[in-house]
């Protein structure tokens, strides 16, 4: 009777909780959110295309927080969420690109679709490998990112369809114009350049009402005018970017100073 008991607490150790599976379910959820983009893109239906990349950067923002909720933090959740990354805000978008306006460019629009997808993958190798040594500055891994992250690269990357979706401005859809703000998302992508790591950023008690508000305006505006909101959201991120840099430099110049040695 000793042996099949046995055998059942072995077998009961060896499964794993349903929770601990909710992060990682929602990862593969984005990666198809993500690549169903690419089914509407084929029909042109670009509103549908980039509210899908929308609904996995909402997903990707929220697998790791399930994760360190639920203890199921893992190696193998954070390759499956870099590759996740990589189909929702490299693959997709590219595709979406080209068939939106630079297969218009025939091999040097297939270029600047590759270009972009290439990016990605760099920026994401790089982050999966980047150092943890402790050190002086380490502090500032938490506040910034080296480039622009994935989810916000592939969603600024779609900057010109969301032009076309709000106004149809012919602009938007010049092959030349998307395939140029195609390449400098990517070179801010694999750039050194600090950008604000936002959902990392901790504030202060006082600091919550007025966050709360600001963040009721934005969802009102949002829900009346998305893609006006959209808009407004990637050109202010863009501009943050130059900020972004002075801040961490200033931040890098005080504990450079704080760190050196003081001779008596």
């Amino acid at each position: 009777m000793t042996r099949p008991r046995r055998k059942k607490l072995k077998s009961s150790i060896n499964r794993v909780s349903f929770h601990r599976l909710i992060p990682n379910l929602a990862t593969v959820a984005a990666l198809c959110i993500g690549m169903s983009s690419v089914r509407f893109a084929l029909v042109e239906k670009w509103e549908t295309a980039v509210s899908l990349v929308l609904v996995a950067a909402l997903l990707d923002g929220m697998d790791g927080r399930l994760a360190r909720m639920l203890g199921s933090v893992s190696r193998f959740g954070a390759q499956l969420d870099s590759l996740s990354d990589f189909v929702s805000f490299g693959i997709a978008p590219a595709f979406i690109l080209y068939h939106f306006s630079l297969k218009n460019l025939c091999s040097y629009g297939w270029a600047a679709s590759l270009i972009f997808a290439v990016c990605m993958a760099l920026r994401l190798a790089r982050f999966n490998t980047q150092d943890e040594t402790p050190s002086p500055l380490a502090s500032l891994r938490s506040l910034f990112f080296t480039g622009i992250p994935a989810p916000a690269a592939g969603i600024l990357g779609l900057f010109p369809v969301i032009l076309w979706c709000d106004q149809k401005l012919i602009f938007a859809k010049n092959p030349w114009f998307v395939g140029g703000f195609a390449i400098v998302v990517s070179s801010l992508m694999i750039s050194r350049i600090p950008t604000f790591a936002f959902k990392k950023i901790k504030l202060s008690q006082s600091q919550m009402l007025p966050l709360m508000v600001l963040a009721s305006v934005v969802i009102a505006i949002t829900l009346s005018a998305p893609w006006k909101a959209l808009i407004a959201l990637c050109t202010i991120y863009l501009f943050l970017i130059p900020f972004s840099a002075r801040q961490f430099q200033s931040l890098k110049n005080e504990l450079e100073v704080e760190a050196a040695p003081t001779h008596e």
